[in-house]
């Protein structure tokens, strides 16, 4: 029982390792196409800073500063844009928040009322475009609603996200456990552990494709 102990906590201590390693990873890719940002600003090229914000955006994640910046930037250029009535750079602004917010999106998006005030302002833009034909005989208003409708992507089943994650790590325990203990210094299969670890194993990969297909 002691060493099932120690492998399990060796398993949870790099499973820890690694959403860190992740989290870092996050923060330095934030922060490099934020670096990448800030000098097309400073030139006036709006719309190559306004790529490298959405991509920096993209990499949000708990206690990344970089990330937010970038959608603070994001939401201040298009605002700007659009009292300069340069309407173009502000739609494509406004897009770039809500690329950015549903790319970094877990079970809820991490910031749905600048999600809102985004795709709001998105709809309206898009409402005072030309109407396209099978939009002819809509008014403006009529068409920003519909275009609003349209921007509301499906979120993910909170159970199947929960049950694939849950089963994502049932198995990722269970085949260390099978590889560590299963077997013992000779290289005989120790049963005790083999088999529980097998069918653990078997359990989480079930669970996980079962999960991914409510989600």
């Amino acid at each position: 029982m002691t060493r099932l102990r120690r492998t399990l906590a060796f398993v949870a201590l790099g499973l820890l390792a690694l959403l860190l390693l992740m989290n870092l990873r996050a923060v330095l890719e934030a922060r490099a196409q934020l670096a990448r940002a800030e000098p097309a600003l400073a030139a006036g090229d709006l719309p190559r800073a306004v790529s490298h914000l959405r991509l920096a955006a993209r990499w949000d994640a708990p206690g990344n500063v970089y990330a937010q910046r970038a959608l603070a930037s994001l939401e201040s250029l298009a605002r700007d844009a659009e009292q300069r009535g340069d309407l173009a750079l502000a739609l494509r602004a406004y897009r770039a928040l809500h690329a950015a917010l549903h790319a970094s999106r877990g079970i809820q998006i991490r910031e749905p009322e600048l999600l809102a005030r985004a795709d709001a302002r998105i709809a309206a833009l898009m409402a005072r475009e030309p109407a396209p034909p099978r939009d002819a005989g809509l008014s403006a208003q009529q068409r920003a609603q519909r275009y609003l409708a349209l921007l509301q992507l499906k979120a993910p089943r909170t159970l199947g996200v929960l049950l694939a994650c849950g089963g994502f790590f049932v198995w990722v325990l269970a085949f260390a456990a099978l590889i560590l203990r299963g077997l013992d210094d000779e290289g005989r299969i120790v049963k005790a552990v083999a088999r529980p670890s097998f069918l653990c194993l078997v359990f989480g990969w079930v669970a996980f494709a079962v999960g991914l297909h409510l989600a």
